[in-house]
């Protein structure tokens, strides 16, 4: 999450005046009629306080918001929360100290009827200054979301060509590949086989590239045949467990589910005494990937981009990242579905 940039107390200060200088004015206009030089001032500086004070609650109430209900993600929320919330903020925050000064320091009907007055025009302009300063906001994530729709494009690129620089390289090929010989001579059936899931691992590497999103009943069909390579090589070292519901529709980043696997290979011992157990569990609109903690002390060469583009697919197309779990015992990512009505674009 971005920082946030806290305003100066001199930058707030200048926005705070002409505000709680306009709200007064049309406190005078509405009957009050100070007795004194010094009474104009003490309800002058009386507004300013209440302003400022109503002016840091709001930036802070609505910097809550932004976090619950980010504009990109859910805008219609957002809009109902801050209409709910602006109000109840500007009643609190401007009509405690004004119902303060009415029962402590004046009983006059004119003043009491002033400041109910203040009290609506102030959650009026907090309601108007706050929605302005929105649409303000709104209109520079807008354009700030264009261009990462641009960026996105790259990206993506990106991404696909890393994963197919992972997937095709040397050790992967030459363990494959020691796999088929040892085959050959020992189960021809099996090596012919294998090779047939080897081509459609790679097959499915070359036409992933093609789209960002992948269904979700496609990614599991490919990892059947990688699941089959990888379980050829360590035997009864490496458990799968892979679990679907019955016509399950969803779509999740293209080779996301071989990249997990492939990253829980590489960073864990995979042996007959430690066995690597690997959950892949499609259900309730997500698909979670975990697997049993078990470090090597020496890992596989690894770029550590491959979670952290999944991530990246999914924030800058609009969408809520994957979660990760992580303990000593296990490491498990939670991919959630993109339905095929928010991604029509993709379509395999």
């Amino acid at each position: 999450m971005m920082p946030v940039i806290k305003p100066s107390p001199l930058l707030r200060t200048l926005k705070v005046l002409p505000v709680g200088t306009l709200i007064w004015i049309i406190f005078l206009f509405a009957g009050f009629e100070p007795q004194s030089p010094l009474e104009y001032l003490l309800t002058w500086l009386q507004n300013i306080l209440i302003t400022f004070i109503t002016w840091a609650a709001l930036e802070y109430s609505i910097h809550k918001i932004d976090i619950k209900f980010p504009w990109r993600i859910n805008p219609r929320n957002r809009i109902i929360a801050q209409i709910v919330v602006v109000p109840i903020v500007s009643f609190f925050t401007i009509g405690i100290p004004l119902l303060c000064i009415s029962f402590f320091l004046t009983d006059s009907p004119e003043v009491i009827k002033g400041f109910r007055i203040m009290l609506v025009m102030g959650i009026l302009f907090s309601l108007f200054i706050s929605t302005a300063m929105s649409a303000i906001d709104f209109y520079k994530q807008s354009l700030k979301a264009a261009i990462e729709i641009e960026k996105l494009k790259e990206e993506n690129l990106r991404s696909q060509l890393e994963t197919l620089r992972q997937q095709v390289n040397p050790h992967f090929l030459f363990n494959s590949l020691n796999v088929l010989s040892a085959l050959i001579p020992q189960d021809p059936k099996t090596a012919l086989f294998f090779v047939q899931q080897l081509s459609k691992v790679y097959r499915y590497i070359l036409d992933a590239g093609k789209e960002s999103f992948a269904s979700v009943q496609v990614e599991l069909d490919s990892l059947d045949a990688y699941a089959f390579l990888l379980k050829q090589r360590f035997g009864n070292a490496i458990i799968w467990e892979i679990s679907a519901e019955h016509n399950i529709k969803g779509r999740i980043p293209a080779l996301s589910l071989q990249l997990l696997v492939e990253n829980a290979v590489k960073h864990n011992i995979v042996s007959a005494a430690k066995p690597l157990t690997i959950q892949i569990i499609a259900k309730n609109d997500v698909v979670k990937v975990n697997n049993n903690v078990q470090e090597k002390h020496i890992s596989e060469p690894s770029t550590g981009t491959g979670l952290t583009n999944i991530s990246q697919r999914y924030l800058l197309s609009g969408h809520t990242p994957p979660e990760i779990r992580q303990s000593n015992e296990f490491f498990e990512v939670i991919l959630p579905f993109i339905k095929d009505t928010d991604d029509t674009s993709t379509n395999n």
